[in-house]
């Protein structure tokens, strides 16, 4: 790969980026792994919907709850350090995504160029604001740049020569010996350093599917690919493989999940069921199928979009372009279902990022031919006239393009700061409040959540046993399912067990039926209906903090003000609203006695 530069540039950004996140993006940033490996580790937590479905996989989990239990043996484990710690590892994972990128575009192109990708790597806004979060896409993310890179050396691309190779040999090819002109009838198997690299993609491939089973989308080109290209022994080494690493890693995961569960649950096809067959998804919003090439990666890319886009047509070769073509591959299969989100183009980007690369080095003046090795200007003749030619045209690139390029690059980091430290800060911040309530009344601190579902991180966030509730909005098969899960938790405050605004067979949400009358329905919580099937709440039982949006807060003022609460804080989260469930203040209001 790339020198102790890289790496440690790579580990500055990221690692600072960790340390200074103030922001929130998706609810599976939290609830799908840190609230979950909370739970498991400390005992207390909750459990969404999709853990009583068998949606997710607890091997992701393991990421974070070894460190959980490491900071609890060690009476470590502060606010700090839980919220922490994760993100940290997580800025790993991102460091080691960055250098795969820069090592891919030395593969195709050359060391200029991997310098350029890689910093239009560490511009990218939204790897910032993405890439370091506990999500399974950036795992993911991680894992297709390094599983491509592998997958690339296999396929023995042309830039070996860049990478100290003297040799033209693919780095995954078998070597075929023997009689009568090398037919093939004493094959032997690949030399170890050349199985390495197939191992190496394979088991990437494995753990994607593994952390999100939807990944298996995207791999099965790569595979098919390969399936195509190898012959005889070298076909029968690479199923081998692919059945020890892959049974392997699935088998584990499978046990792994066994004892999560407590019963056998086959995720990947549960996931593959819900959201493809039955697709479920769409259930948090559709999108047209072009969403993903039309909307979502000009927004992911932003400024760096010229760059892509010139990148693109200047490279040259099939080699050079198949990057190009799992990424376009992992954009069609995420534009299968319905449900798309921006965080699951963040495999695509990395992948397209070395073509950013190229066309800042050549436009930079950095990506001629003049001062390369003999062996560099050997592959730069393979690449293909095209490239060639428009080299040649920007060896001595305008001031222009010079600007330009540092334009694209500088553009991003606004962006980048905002929404690290800004946008949707105030539903993080919120819980730094809550914690602060804790550790001063631990015995009189509860909450009640009036905020869209998920809206906030919960208890990895605060840290503490108090009593929260939040509406819950659970698909209606799962509701019952996923309410026996954390009833323990709840049954502080009984929220009503049916809506009185429901139409004759009509089953709402306790979310839903809060939204068609927020003030019936908060009264009803708060001084209890038998109509509603919920008792009389004393007032020593009553939530001693509510958090919910300005617009909603402001409309239940005066009810909430005749209950005995009162503002506490209001928090800004935001410049510009982007998101309807997301508005620009969030309030946290207090009984009066509790103030």
């Amino acid at each position: 790969m790339l020198g102790r530069r890289a790496l440690a540039a790579s580990l500055a950004v990221r690692l600072a980026v960790a340390l200074a996140i103030r922001t929130a993006f998706a609810p599976d940033e939290y609830w799908q792994s840190l609230e979950v490996a909370h739970r498991v580790v400390f005992g207390y937590g909750h459990l969404t919907w999709e853990w009583a479905a068998g949606l997710r996989s607890y091997a992701h989990l393991l990421l974070f709850a070894g460190p959980y239990a490491v900071l609890r043996a060690l009476h470590l484990d502060s606010a700090w350090a839980v919220v922490r710690v994760p993100l940290l590892l997580q800025a790993l994972a991102a460091a080691a995504t960055d250098l795969y990128v820069a090592a891919t575009a030395a593969l195709l192109f050359r060391r200029a160029v991997a310098r350029w990708a890689l910093a239009c790597q560490l511009a990218s806004w939204f790897n910032a604001y993405c890439l370091g979060r506990t999500y399974s896409n950036s795992l993911e993310a991680a894992l297709a740049a390094a599983g491509t890179y592998h997958w690339l050396r296999c396929r023995g691309s042309r830039a070996e020569a860049a990478l100290g190779s003297s040799h033209g040999r693919p780095a995954c090819r078998s070597r075929s010996g023997g009689q009568r002109g090398g037919s093939g009838r004493h094959e032997e198997p690949p030399a170890t350093a050349e199985r390495r690299h197939q191992r190496a993609w394979l088991a990437c491939a494995a753990l994607s599917v593994v952390f999100r089973p939807s990944s298996a989308l995207f791999w099965v080109l790569p595979a098919a690919l390969e399936l195509a290209r190898q012959r005889s022994w070298a076909l029968w080494v690479l199923l081998g493989d692919a059945a020890l690493l892959g049974g392997g890693l699935l088998g584990a995961a499978a046990l792994v999940d066994r004892v999560g569960y407590g019963r056998w649950v086959a995720v990947p096809w549960e996931f593959f069921r819900f959201n493809l067959l039955v697709g479920a998804s769409a259930q948090y919003g559709g999108h047209p199928w072009h969403w993903n090439i039309t909307q979502g990666l000009p927004t992911v890319a932003a400024s760096l979009l010229p760059l892509l886009v010139a990148g693109l047509a200047w490279a040259g070769g099939k080699e050079a372009r198949l990057p190009a073509l799992l990424a376009g591959w992992s954009l069609a299969a995420y534009s299968l279902p319905a449900h798309k989100e921006f965080r699951f183009l963040l495999p695509a980007l990395q992948l397209l990022m070395p073509y950013c690369g190229l066309a800042a080095a050549s436009l930079r003046g950095s990506g001629n031919s003049s001062g390369q090795s003999g062996a560099s200007k050997a592959a730069a003749v393979r690449r293909g006239g095209a490239q060639a030619a428009s080299e040649a045209r920007l060896r001595g690139p305008a001031a222009w393009q010079r600007w330009g390029v540092a334009a694209c690059l500088l553009l991003q980091l606004p962006m980048a700061a905002y929404f690290v430290l800004v946008h949707q800060g105030a539903q993080v911040g919120v819980m730094q409040l809550i914690r602060r309530e804790a550790a001063a009344k631990p015995l009189s601190t509860s909450v009640l959540f009036l905020t869209p579902c998920h809206a906030t991180p919960y208890y990895s966030h605060v840290h503490a046993a108090i009593p929260m509730r939040f509406l819950d909005c659970s698909p209606p098969q799962y509701a019952a399912a996923t309410a026996a899960l954390n009833a323990a938790a709840e049954a502080w405050l009984p929220l009503p067990a049916a809506c009185p605004t429901a139409g004759p067979g009509e089953q709402l949400s306790q979310r839903r039926c809060f939204e068609r009358d927020p003030a019936a329905y908060l009264a009803t919580v708060l001084e209890g209906s038998a109509h509603a099937g919920t008792p009389a709440v004393p007032p020593q039982r009553r939530p001693s903090l509510l958090v919910g949006y300005a617009p909603l807060m402001g409309r239940l003022d005066a009810q909430l003000q005749r209950w005995g609460y009162r503002p506490r804080a209001r928090l800004r989260n935001c410049w510009v609203q982007t998101d309807e469930d997301s508005p620009c203040q969030l309030q946290l209001w207090a009984l009066r006695d509790e103030a």
